[in-house]
């Protein structure tokens, strides 16, 4: 059974979605939310949630409609990224330290992500 939840949100900044090869711009979107329940034999329930982002049209051709179906896990990271850009710190070390890609090479290799950095840094 699967359940459709339609939303819409606004981006305060541009993004990009990994495997996708032009960055987003900011702005609002419709958003369609679907979760999938699936049993197997044993009778587990399995949940299966992902996000249908429709994208603005592009200059090159303003009425073709574009939508990209990405798991909600991949959705969730753009929206925490947006959410950790708004809420940058004033401390100058760290936002020298996130703008080094060497650094993100680093933390892409050590399985972290920008948001858990920014976390760790954070006064509490």
């Amino acid at each position: 059974m699967a359940s459709f939840i339609n939303k819409k949100i606004t981006l305060q900044n541009a993004f990009k979605i990994k495997g996708f090869h032009e960055t987003l711009p900011a702005g609002k979107y419709d958003i369609e939310i679907s979760e999938h329940c699936s049993q197997n034999s044993k009778t587990q329930k399995k949940h299966l949630s992902s996000v249908i982002l429709h994208l603005h049209p592009c200059t090159s051709n303003p009425g073709l409609k574009r939508s990209i179906h990405l798991p909600l896990v991949e959705f969730e990271a753009v929206l925490s990224k947006d959410e950790v850009t708004l809420k940058k710190s004033k401390d100058p070390f760290l936002e020298a330290m996130m703008a080094d890609p060497f650094i993100h090479l680093i933390m892409q290799a050590d399985g972290y992500s920008e948001t858990e950095v920014r976390n760790l840094h954070a006064p509490c």
